[in-house]
């Protein structure tokens, strides 16, 4: 018996010594220089674009209070939000050192200081003072507030920015917040630029050890599977309270409708970084690794349960808000699949490459 065991554990040994070989095989650095290169810095380049649209769309509309140009500028919102929340992915680095996420998606925006803000005539909204405000009042959360309201019309809103007593200082408050954002996303980019801070250099290079660049990605891809299921999927349906009940108002981007469209965009940019685009990912390195689950390799296997995840949500009919709200079925189904997701993610591909969890989300927030 005592012979069995030991031959058991020289076997094993033996076997965690050829994973180790093969995972020391693969040059990780591959994965830094195409998700670095060809991902993060065009996708915080586009951020910085689109940013520029929505600031100048907020002008526009601040000098000329059409309902055209209000209909632009939420246009404009809607596009920077949605580059946001892929660019949401890469909250590490000049992202996390600089807090960028949270002074520009706080989530929920604190309605009553954002109505303070607007009924204090001796406030100046410039950016001077947008340096000063809270996150809970300003960025894209703040700015939805103030362009949207899901039960009125674009006419009814436009009433908002003309006719209302605090018209003048609505108008000046979505441009300031606007242009404080921009400002935010700028540094971010500027920090990651070869002519600027050069981190892209600095996360290119952190490719060994346990703790490294590499291992950083593949925690923010846990880390986004939990946000998916947890935050934006599990916590309008409610399955964080002992009843159940549900918790629409919880539901991301709730007033402009574009709920289903930040959570595809969340899953798209998964696959991304996890394919590498059309260079290096992670499902080279677990190919390389010859990781395999549920019959096929587990690349694969993850690449196809992103796609049904996605597939899921896209079937949410009419929105989330309203989902949660009346019938449950295929929202459940999604938020099914994104707890799947995260185990195949979480457990699964950490366990094949060896990688350390640095993320957990016990309690779903």
């Amino acid at each position: 018996m005592k012979r069995n065991t030991l031959l058991y554990i020289y076997c094993l040994l033996g076997l965690l010594g050829c994973i180790k070989q093969e995972q020391e095989s693969y040059n990780r650095q591959l994965i830094l220089e195409n998700v670095g290169n060809n991902i993060i810095v065009p996708q915080l380049n586009a951020l910085q674009q689109e940013m520029s649209t929505l600031v100048k769309a907020a002008q526009a509309f601040e000098t000329e209070t059409t309902a055209e140009n209000l209909q632009l500028v939420r246009n404009a919102w809607q596009a920077a939000t949605l580059q946001w929340e892929r660019c949401a992915f890469f909250n590490f680095g000049p992202i996390k050192m600089q807090e960028t996420s949270l002074k520009i998606d706080f989530n929920p925006a604190r309605t009553h200081i954002i109505e303070s803000v607007l009924g204090d005539a001796d406030i100046t909204l410039n950016q001077a003072y947008m340096a000063t405000l809270g996150a809970a009042a300003k960025g894209f959360p703040t700015i939805e507030f103030l362009l949207f309201d899901r039960e009125k019309t674009l006419e009814q809103m436009l009433a908002l920015f003309t006719t209302d007593a605090q018209a003048i200082r609505r108008k000046a408050y979505v441009r300031a917040a606007a242009q404080n954002i921009e400002v935010q996303v700028t540094a971010v980019a500027q920090e990651w630029a070869n002519n600027g801070g050069n981190y892209l250099q600095t996360f290119i290079k952190n490719s060994q050890g346990g703790n490294d660049a590499v291992n950083t990605l593949a925690n923010k891809m846990i880390e986004t599977a939990e946000i998916v299921a947890n935050t934006k999927l599990g916590a309008p349906l409610g399955v964080q309270l002992k009843d159940g009940t549900p918790q629409p108002e919880k539901t991301e981007a709730w007033r402009s409708k574009t709920s289903l469209a930040h959570l595809v965009a969340n899953l798209d940019m998964m696959t991304m970084v996890f394919k590498g685009d059309s260079g290096d990912g992670f499902d080279d390195y677990l190919n390389a690794l010859k990781a395999s689950g549920s019959g096929q390799s587990l690349a694969n296997s993850i690449v196809a349960h992103i796609a049904k995840t996605k597939e899921a949500v896209l079937a949410i009919q009419p929105t989330l808000y309203e989902a949660v709200s009346a019938d449950q079925t295929q929202t459940k189904a999604a938020y099914a699949l994104a707890r799947e997701l995260v185990v195949l993610i979480k457990v699964d591909m950490m366990n094949a490459l060896g990688g350390i969890v640095t993320f957990n989300d016990n309690d779903g927030d």
